[in-house]
């Protein structure tokens, strides 16, 4: 599973080949439906935060997705983002 620009979540999610469906819940649970099962199963989580300022995240994102940032630069960005929205989340 990789993020909508292309780069893989890390921890790696696997989403089986016969997967018919994806769920994404809004705590971050990625389930699958599997041809020939009715349940889902859980294949991973996606750690998701709360940003209590809208503009500066949009800010962000905005210089975080620009096509002249290198990745190593952008994956290091994202990662202090990570740890910052942990902290804010504990507050």
């Amino acid at each position: 599973m990789t993020s909508g620009a292309g780069y893989a979540l890390e921890p790696e999610i696997a989403i089986p080949e016969d997967a018919i469906s994806i769920t994404v819940g809004t705590d971050g649970e990625v389930s699958v439906r599997v041809r020939g099962q009715q349940d889902n199963q859980v294949v991973g989580n996606i750690t998701t935060v709360d940003f209590i300022n809208q503009v500066v995240l949009s800010l962000l994102v905005k210089t975080f997705t620009c096509q002249r940032v290198p990745v190593a630069i952008q994956m290091k960005v994202f990662q202090v983002l990570m740890v910052l929205a942990k902290f804010v989340n504990r507050r």
